[in-house]
């Protein structure tokens, strides 16, 4: 079963570091971590897209969903591929559960220049499992934009 959301937060940072710092694979670690639901990151490896302009990178990372209103929670492990194109300044994001339930998340986000700084938006789109996909559209949209409030902490903790 489907769900879909769309947010937009405005960092005020020009676009070069807001896209690197939200795009590149040395930053994706960081940008995972800001989510709370996040419990772990492994990087598996970079490669060049198709175009000289994009790059793929592919990783696997743990989140862990309250249910029930936080009488359940449950582990998700979760593997990735991100394309990155730096001259469309868009990055491409697909995810899915390694196991147990199936989940599916497919993000695009984008960077626009605007007069306070950089528009981020982003449109996701996922599938679930049946029953689950309940819980996943009614956390998936506070879970997003809790996400993405947190953007611009990027900018304001040194990077470790």
């Amino acid at each position: 079963m489907r769900f879909e959301l769309r947010h937009d937060v405005v960092v005020a940072r020009p676009i070069d570091e807001v896209f690197s710092a939200l795009a590149l694979p040395e930053h994706l670690e960081r940008v995972i971590r800001l989510s709370p639901m996040a419990t772990r990151f492994e990087l598996l490896g970079t490669r060049s897209g198709p175009t000289p302009a994009t790059m793929i990178a592919r990783f696997e990372f743990g989140e862990r969903v309250r249910m029930l209103g936080g009488l359940y929670t449950a582990e998700f492990a979760m593997r990735g591929e991100q394309t990155v194109d730096s001259e469309a300044k868009q990055v491409d994001y697909r995810t899915s559960s390694t196991g147990g339930a199936q989940i599916r998340v497919h993000k695009v986000r984008t960077f626009a220049q605007c007069a306070e700084g950089t528009r981020v938006s982003e449109v996701v789109s996922g599938d679930a499992a049946p029953g689950l996909h309940w819980i996943a559209r009614r956390s998936a949209r506070a879970a997003h934009v809790d996400h993405m409030s947190r953007y611009p902490d990027l900018f304001e903790k040194p990077a470790w």
